[in-house]
């Protein structure tokens, strides 16, 4: 055997004897593996965002529904502005002031994304006191966007009646009605027309206290009865449940509700109680 021959041989002897999982098996196996693992950790990631964003969308909804409250609060709260200093229970004070200023938006009544809250709440129903589990009812919560509407319709109706009775006083210059005036006033403004004013005055003043208390009561409640359905770094990271701040003697003054009509003295004036109706 030559010497070149002996040296391929032991060069032969040196190569690494074939490894079947090395060279053949791994090759397949590992960019598969590589796909799945790929596929698993897109599949979590994905599901991660879709849970993330389903609760970033139950706390807009819920940020949206209070803030909106806190809308409908302080646009009440300016219509009785108009006349709560000066009210007092005469049957006549519907028309002690003028047309009001109704630049408001209505509410939106959908509170379907909210269905979170009667879910989640229903387990800790046993902690809270029951007057405050109105807010999680979401019909309630429905009913009180939709009478603030109605209560702005009422004010609207209200602005088209009057008008017409503030123009007639101010022709013949009748100002400062009291009671003792009635029959003069009567001879100016048909009776019928100033019970139709007065009666939606009364409606309109009663629902604007209601709504008041229930828009106050749903700003303050809301926010704690909802907070346990998010975890406490989700809302640290997203900013948090709107709150609502306030001056308690400032508030105290306006849900105050006005002075009761006095019954007896319209019974008299218009034959009828127009608060009863």
């Amino acid at each position: 055997m030559s010497d070149v021959e002996i040296l391929v041989k032991a060069l032969e002897q040196l190569k690494p004897e074939t490894n079947i999982f090395k060279d053949y098996i791994y090759p397949i196996v590992a960019p598969f593996f590589a796909t799945l693992l790929g596929a698993w950790a897109g599949y979590h990631a994905s599901v991660r965002k879709q849970k993330r964003d389903y609760e970033v969308d139950r706390l807009v909804a819920l940020n949206r529904i209070l803030l909106q409250a806190e809308s409908c609060f302080s646009n009440l709260e300016s219509i009785k502005e108009n006349y709560r200093r000066d009210i007092d229970s005469s049957p006549l004070r519907g028309i002690s002031f003028g047309p009001l200023v109704l630049d408001f938006e209505k509410a939106s009544t959908d509170v379907s994304k909210l269905i979170f809250l009667t879910k989640t709440l229903s387990k800790t129903t046993r902690d809270i006191d029951e007057t405050r589990l109105a807010f999680n009812n979401l019909p309630r919560l429905k009913q009180i966007l939709h009478n603030y509407n109605q209560v702005l319709a009422i004010w609207h109706q209200r602005n088209v009646e009057v008008k017409p009775i503030f123009d007639a006083l101010r022709e013949h210059a009748v100002a400062g009605v009291v009671e003792g005036d009635v029959e003069e006033l009567f001879k100016v403004v048909d009776r019928e027309n100033i019970a139709l004013v007065c009666h939606l005055s009364e409606k309109a003043i009663k629902l604007t206290d209601d709504g008041l208390k229930e828009f106050l009561g749903l700003m303050q409640e809301l926010p704690d009865l909802a907070r346990p359905c998010f975890q406490k770094k989700f809302l640290t990271e997203e900013g948090g449940i709107v709150s609502y701040l306030n001056d308690p003697n400032i508030i105290g003054q306006i849900i105050s509700r006005v002075p009761d009509l006095d019954s007896q003295a319209s019974i008299r004036v218009f034959g009828a109680d127009l608060s009863a109706k």
